[in-house]
Parts: C-alpha cells; structure tokens; sequence
C-alpha cells in the first residue's frame, strides 16, 4: 500500500533490505485475546504487500494463539463444568440437608407441641388432684364431725337406755308379785314338791312358765327386774340339768309372775334334789308339803 514501509510492518514482524542481518521476528507471548484482531489485520497486510513469509508467520501465530485460545478456555470450561458439577453436588447436599432439618424442625415442634400439651394435661391433672383432696379433707372433717356427734348421741342414748333400765326396774321391784287362780274345780298350778329328779324340777319349771302364760325369755326378764337376762332364761329353760343357783330359778318363778306360796314351793324343791347331790340318804325324803 502507498506510504506503507514493507521492512515495519507490525510490532512483532519486521522486514530487512537484501542481504540484511534482519530476520523476521516472532513474539507471540504479547499477543492477547483482545490483539487478536489486530494480528489478523496484520496477517492481512503482510498478504496485501506480498510478503508471503511473514504474513505465513503472522497467520501461523494466529492460529497457534487461536488454539492456545481455545485449549485454555476449554479448560476452563472443563474445570468450570466441574466445579459446577461440584457446586450442583453441594446443592443437592445442602437441599438434602435443608429437607433433614426441615423434617428435624417439625419433628421438634411436634414434640414441643406434644410436650405442652402434656404439660396442660398434667397441670389440669394437678388441679383436679388438688380439688379432690380438699373435697377429702372436707368429707374426713364432716365425718369427723359427725363420728363425734354419733358418739355423743350413742352415749346419751346409753345413759337414757339405763336410766330407763333402772326406772322399770324399780318400777317391777316395787310392784308386787302378781298371784293367779284357776276358775272352778281346776287346778293345772304344777307343783315342784312332787319332782323326784333334775329332770322332772326343770320339766315342772317349763310347765309353770307355760301355765303362766307361755311368756318370753324377755318378759321373763324384765318381770324380774333384769336379776337374769333372756339368754340365761333360755339356757335355763332348755336343759335338763338343776341350775346351781337357787335365784336363778326364782327369777324365772317371779318373772312368770308367781306369788310367795310358788317361790316357796319351788326354793324347798330346788333345796331336796340339790343336797340330794352330796347326800344320798335324802333322796327318798317324800315331797315336803305345807
């Protein structure tokens, strides 16, 4: 091109005269990926002026930087595709790892969810338990009270009991011996002076409670002014055996309502038969009469 010296023809390339020392020189390590155009303006130039050699040289590093170019950027984008891989690998742990503590978070809200409610259950619980208690507490005092008021009517009851005891009592012990006939010719009155053995006293003892008017052990009892109780009266009445106590038959005389003449009658009996006992010779002793 006019104006153009073919000996300069770029920062790298250089053209001697003939017969020159001057040999074409390269310098690729100036070359960058933003000189690039400007090597191939070069290279276009040099081919321009028919310089074959150095627009050879110029296309040549063109295409060595070309290939450096790309071998470097794929490279990189080996290298960039492995640290992707690297950092999609790291995501897909970090997911993994944000769901295990998602998943770990709702477990612990559940348990901390499930542990208040316990917690309520337990307090309402407490409430209940103190409530129960009180009512406890309450019911023992009111049965306490009432234990206390039972006893103190139980022995007031006791002592009207005895009183009223002690007033029928002398109530019978002030009121004589009732005496009782048979109408007419009749004359069913048993008569204790005729029994030979235990057996016929007692069975003489049944026949006149009988005459008397079958009365019970109990108003036998309270005939007699409680001197033996209805159990003892009982007792008496079913056994064949001579009572070792001469009140005892006595009070079972007065509380059938006998007079003198029948106490009498049955104290000279009981008297024959029980020291018949331990004198043998008066067994045949004939019934003493008035």
């Amino acid at each position: 091109m006019p104006g153009d010296d073919p000996r300069r023809v770029g920062p790298a390339f250089g053209r001697a005269d003939a017969g020159s020392d001057v040999a074409p020189v390269l310098q690729p390590s100036v070359w960058t990926p933003t000189s690039l155009p400007t090597l191939r303006e070069q290279a276009t130039r040099l081919i321009e002026i028919g310089d074959g050699t150095a627009a050879l040289a110029a296309a040549t590093l063109l295409v060595d930087e070309s290939d450096r170019l790309l071998a470097e950027a794929a490279e990189g984008f080996s290298e960039t595709r492995q640290v992707a891989k690297q950092v999609v690998s790291a995501q897909a742990q970090l997911a993994a790892e944000r769901a295990r503590l998602a998943h770990d978070e709702r477990r612990l809200n559940e348990a901390v969810s499930n542990f208040a409610e316990r917690r309520r259950s337990l307090e309402a619980l407490k409430d209940d338990l103190i409530a129960k208690e009180q009512d406890l507490n309450f019911k023992e005092e009111s049965l306490a009270s009432r234990e206390s008021e039972l006893r103190a009517r139980e022995e007031a009851m006791a002592g009207l009991l005895a009183q009223h005891r002690r007033a029928n009592r002398q109530q019978l012990s002030a009121v004589p011996a009732q005496a009782f006939m048979d109408s007419g010719p009749l004359d069913l009155r048993p008569d204790p002076l005729t029994a030979r053995t235990e057996r016929q006293f007692m069975e003489c003892l049944i026949q006149f409670r009988i005459y008397a008017g079958n009365r019970s052990t109990r108003q036998i009892s309270d005939s007699c002014g409680g001197k033996i109780s209805p159990s003892t009266v009982s007792n008496v009445l079913r056994s064949s055996v001579l009572p070792e106590r001469l009140e005892v038959v006595l009070a079972i005389v007065v509380g059938c309502g006998g007079g003198d003449r029948d106490q009498a009658d049955f104290a000279s009996a009981w008297r024959r038969l029980y020291m018949s006992q331990f004198d043998s010779t008066r067994t045949d002793i004939p019934p003493v009469r008035d």
